[in-house]
């Protein structure tokens, strides 16, 4: 990361936001400034295909793991998988923390919406988890006062057909 110094009219040296030993990270960022200037990013780290968040500086901590529960196998049991989660992500910010994350999961073409609580990170599909539907790819989002924006491209391949769809909802 690197502030621009408006007095001297150049970037300050680039220092590292966040990094961890034999990992990929950094993947689909996205930035957002709070109210006090803070920095909070989001990003995917390739090598889990897991979503991180952090605020700058801090340490990154998981918004979604990728962990998903597919069916069964032939004995019965859990199919345990991890999905690509985090392509296409947009970072929220309202006065000086995190108010939402609109996010892929590129494996399920699902639209995913997390909000950060006490406990840790919550998960709420927006769009793509119904059957049939034709996919989600390529989150936004955008905040009005107490209310999300989300948006998303759909490739309807069976029908040779795309869209963009529009969601609207409380935070």
């Amino acid at each position: 990361m690197a502030e621009l110094d408006p007095a001297a009219g150049r970037f300050t040296a680039p220092v590292v936001a966040a990094q961890k030993a034999g990992a990929d990270w950094g993947w689909y960022p996205s930035a957002a400034i709070g109210s006090d200037d803070s920095v909070h990013l989001a990003f995917v780290d390739a090598t889990k295909r897991a979503l991180y968040y952090t605020k700058v500086p801090g340490t990154p901590e998981i918004i979604d793991d990728g962990y998903r529960e597919d069916g069964t196998v032939t004995s019965g049991l859990v199919r345990p998988v991890f999905h690509h989660v985090g392509e296409n992500v947009s970072l929220l910010v309202k006065g000086t923390s995190v108010a939402a994350v609109v996010y892929t999961d590129s494996t399920a073409h699902e639209l995913l919406r997390a909000a950060r609580g006490d406990a840790g990170w919550t998960h709420m599909p927006i769009t793509g988890s119904a059957v049939p539907h034709a996919g989600a790819f390529f989150a936004a989002g955008r905040i009005g006062g107490s209310t999300l924006v989300s948006a998303s491209y759909v490739i309807d391949l069976p029908a040779s057909d795309a869209w963009v769809e529009v969601f609207k909802g409380g935070l």
